[in-house]
């Protein structure tokens, strides 16, 4: 231990005769010790922190792709095709997101809920706090409807009454009857998902197309043993046979008309400070989704062999609010009334691919059948507009081919929670008030919820990418400022071992300025001759990040000419300090040091 303490005291006396080395040193290790403790913090946060799911390691989820590579979400066939061909897995469940209108207990709110197929608790190992939970055959058409409440949401809603089992909730106009809640901490995709109701007692989802979907994401929990390797070999497997097979028979939804929303709509447009306003089932960068399979005229709409498109149902003033421009031809008007010929506006991906070199205004397309026949025969749209390309899911992610309907119009489906949008004169925010007043006056029990300027909700729609781009950001900043200590520390000690080499120069001589000229430009020499090859590097690694940047360069010139006159500034001061001391010290002295 007498040693360990004698060269304490030696280090110790060595870094008091030389501040600034130890400063930097101690620098260059809080700085490092900093970073690798916040990238360790995020990356056990996001990578290696156990799911909250039993025996996580053995859930995976199965995904659909389009030709282009998209990821779209599953229809109902998709998820029975795994479920009973796939040899891989011991359960499945599919679930989606769905907002519904809760009502009977308080003010009219709509609230989170995910709407469950199959053994959903059961495969991902949720249990319930108290109650039970939905079994797999509750979850088909035509089953009684049950829910089951998020932790959260009973303890806001209901006070954490443990009586609320067995009583009734209203959701879109129809009791649900709690059979359970979760426990505390549990819920997917996250905790925040307020109730769980069997798929099944949605009107009107596509239960046998297998080119339409809903937003569906399918979760399996795999056989003991069974790799990923062997799971994708197993899915390649069922979709060979079901390609082979003849394919399911297309059952198109049912719909109720939508009344209520068109007049609150245009009430609304009818409001002081209001230029334009619209509704409509999707918006960009949503998380919802609605896909179908669509035919050109002339191509046989055999059930399977659609092309797989967005679909959305608008009102006229949608394209105009949005500012999403049409192309050629027009967009909806009143005109296009039930009873009037049926009409669809598509972008411009699916002119080019349908109807490449030509004209689409005036062709038609189907993805709709009619009653009365085994299968239904082809109702066609006229293409009367085509809208300029629209992201949906993400900037960074090619736009999908959409196709739009007036909601005037309207053949099939239930009836969807619709976005109310609006262009305003005045301060968008100040119209909230308004928006909530106007559709409390038509109907109370109509929720209006999630209100947000359209600036808000651009950043909650980018808040991903936003988040991952601050943390790059941060992390960004830390390597800049440990490279900057790093060579101001370097190029000090440099100069500062050189001390004897300036007393000779000072001695023959030299003036203190042609002393600094000459310490300079050797450290600028040096630092710029790093700096371009650390330009070179980076240059050749920012291609990496190109697909996380949208209409932006990975080959910013104000960042890289920033990041360059930091380095060179650090090099340069870190080069005169020790010089100007150096050539304060009288000659003689300077010659002395060792």
């Amino acid at each position: 231990m007498r040693r360990v303490f004698e060269d304490a005291r030696i280090a110790t006396r060595a870094l008091v005769r030389r501040p600034g080395f130890a400063l930097t040193a101690l620098l260059t290790i809080a700085i490092a010790v900093a970073s690798n403790t916040a990238i360790f913090s995020v990356v056990r946060a996001v990578l290696l922190a156990p799911l909250p799911f039993r025996e996580p390691a053995e859930l995976v989820t199965l995904d659909v792709r389009s030709y282009a590579g998209h990821e779209i979400s599953a229809s109902v066939p998709n998820y029975r095709d795994w479920s009973e061909h796939s040899r891989s897995f011991r359960s499945t469940a599919g679930s989606a997101p769905w907002g519904m209108s809760a009502t009977g207990n308080g003010p009219a709110t709509v609230i989170a809920v995910r709407v469950v197929l199959g053994n959903f608790f059961g495969t991902l190992g949720l249990e319930p706090g108290i109650g039970r939970t939905i079994a797999s055959g509750e979850t088909e058409p035509g089953s009684e409807a049950v829910a089951v409440l998020g932790f959260g949401y009973w303890q806001s809603a209901y006070g954490g009454d443990p009586g609320i089992i067995g009583r009734a909730i209203t959701l879109d106009g129809r009791p649900y009857p709690v059979v359970g809640v979760l426990a505390d901490g549990q819920g997917f995709p996250a905790p925040s998902v307020d109730a769980y109701v069997p798929m099944g007692t949605l009107p009107g989802l596509p239960w046998s197309d297998r080119r339409s979907s809903f937003g569906m994401r399918i979760v399996a929990r795999l056989v003991p043993g069974v790799t990923l390797p062997e799971a994708r070999s197993d899915l390649e497997r069922v979709g060979r046979q079901v390609r082979e097979s003849a394919g399911p028979d297309t059952a198109l939804p049912e719909v109720r008309a939508l009344d209520e929303f068109f007049t609150g709509k245009v009430r609304l447009r009818a409001e002081p400070g209001v230029r334009s306003a619209a509704a409509a089932l999707l918006l960009p960068l949503s998380e919802r989704s609605w896909e179908r399979g669509i035919w050109p005229e002339g191509v046989p709409p055999i059930p399977g062999t659609g092309q797989s498109v967005l679909y959305s149902i608008v009102s006229p003033e949608y394209f105009q609010t949005l500012g999403v421009s049409i192309v050629q031809g027009r967009a909806f008007d009143e005109t296009d009334r039930p009873g009037a010929p049926a009409v669809a506006i598509i972008d411009e991906t699916m002119a080019a691919r349908f109807w490449p070199g030509e004209n689409a205004v005036g062709k038609r397309v189907t993805f709709e059948m009619t009653a009365g026949t085994h299968e239904g025969d082809p109702i066609y749209r006229t293409v009367i507009g085509v809208a300029k390309n629209v992201r949906h899911y993400e900037l960074a992610s090619p736009s999908r081919i959409q196709v739009y309907v007036p909601w005037t119009q309207i053949l099939a489906g239930g009836r969807p929670e619709l976005a109310l949008t609006a262009k305003t004169t005045a301060r968008p925010a100040a119209l909230i008030p308004t928006m909530r007043r106007v559709v409390a006056e038509l109907d109370r029990d109509v929720p209006v919820s999630d209100v947000q300027t359209i600036q808000d909700y651009v950043e909650s729609g980018l808040s991903g990418s936003r988040a991952l781009g601050d943390l790059l950001s941060v992390f960004g900043a830390m390597a800049l400022l440990l490279a900057s200590v790093g060579i101001f520390g370097v190029m000090s000690y440099t100069v500062a071992q050189r001390t004897r080499e300036i007393g000779v120069r000072m001695a023959i001589g030299a003036t203190r300025a042609e002393v600094l000229r000459w310490v300079t430009s050797r450290a600028l020499v040096l630092s710029a001759t790093g700096a371009a090859l650390g330009i070179g590097a980076a240059a050749a690694l920012s291609r990496l990040l190109s697909r996380m940047l949208f209409q932006v360069s990975p080959l910013d010139p104000l960042t890289f000419a920033g990041v360059v006159v930091l380095l060179l500034g650090a090099a340069l001061l870190a080069a005169l300090l020790p010089a100007r001391r150096a050539t304060s010290v009288n000659p003689v002295e300077a010659l002395r040091q060792e």
